[in-house]
């Protein structure tokens, strides 16, 4: 959720009308209740005038569900002034904070279903301008996702990848077994502003604006299926791409972002035959070419001891 902390849009002052977004975000939230919802740019810290997203957040969605922050580019969990949000109304069985580049980090919050674990991985990678860093960001994502037999789980990957289709980070992605959940599900074509697959609007305009001015794709959702549990993706749909109208009757649009709505099944996974071996992961991974001159030069990422953190709110 773009968090107007810099002001971008100059007819939207006050934070880019953040707190009027929040409530409007908040009322949506309230209504959909979902069990898992993850949140980029996420102000954990509010400087003066700046609302609690906190308590906002809790208070639409109501004392069933549980917070957990990671900073970016940083360790720490539910500490820290920027990073990214992950609320679930499922049991947090553990959460982890992975730095995967300067002022970047991947966090996971492993919840509990009826039908088994699910790693949720929230991200927001390096912007486009850095061209080559997201996939150097993705082979360390990949590795700390992989990293002390978690492989073994279903994982729901989502965030900002700074990416547009076709990018090496998200061949990357894909070549692991990890499926784009919007693409299965419904239109995804991003060729103009205002396509069923566009996610961000360059030039944002949120108030009382009509037109859709989201004109790349930069936002995913990939889901893999674990060692017993697979993820079926029963539906999905864009989420908050129209503005919503407020009290004062104004349209505003909650982000520059539009988001992703999706709905799976958790199933079992068929039984391997007698003597069938699983192909592996990769949990090593190399890069297809060198990293930029300012990102570390090892080609090689190498399987990680986890961090699970405790403290969790």
């Amino acid at each position: 959720m773009m968090h107007g902390l810099y002001d971008e849009d100059p007819r939207a002052p006050d934070f880019d009308r953040f707190a009027d977004r929040l409530a409007l975000l908040a009322r949506e939230l309230s209504v959909l209740k979902p069990d898992i919802l993850v949140l980029q740019e996420f102000a954990n810290s509010p400087v003066a005038g700046y609302p609690d997203v906190r308590v906002v957040l809790m208070d639409a969605l109501g004392p069933d569900y549980r917070m957990v922050f990671g900073e970016a580019g940083s360790t720490r969990i539910n500490e820290g002034t920027l990073g990214r949000m992950t609320i679930t109304r499922l049991p947090v069985v553990s959460a982890a904070n992975r730095p995967i580049f300067q002022g970047r980090s991947a966090h996971r919050v492993t919840v509990q279903t009826k039908g088994g674990v699910i790693d949720i991985y929230n991200v927001h990678l390096e912007g486009p301008e850095l061209v080559g860093h997201q996939e150097l960001e993705v082979v360390r994502l990949l590795t700390f996702i992989d990293s002390a037999g978690r492989n073994q789980n279903p994982v729901i990957l989502a965030g900002d990848f700074n990416s547009r289709p076709g990018d090496a980070a998200l061949v990357r992605v894909a070549q692991l077994g990890f499926r784009d959940v919007a693409a299965e599900k419904y239109d995804v074509t991003c060729e103009k502003a205002g396509d069923p697959g566009c996610t961000r609007a360059t030039a944002p305009s949120l108030v009382n604006n009509l037109r859709n001015l989201a004109d790349i794709r930069i936002d995913y959702m990939f889901v893999r299926g674990g060692l017993d549990i697979d993820l079926k993706t029963v539906s999905a749909a864009p989420f908050l791409n129209r503005p919503l109208q407020t009290d004062t009757r104004e349209l505003l649009w909650v982000s520059d972002h539009i988001g992703i709505q999706a709905t799976f099944e958790v199933v079992r996974q068929p039984a391997l035959r007698p003597g069938a071996r699983l192909a592996p992961r990769g949990c090593e991974v190399a890069l297809a070419s060198p990293p930029p001159a300012s990102a570390p030069r090892a080609a090689f990422l190498r399987r990680e001891d986890d961090d699970d953190q405790d403290g969790l709110a």
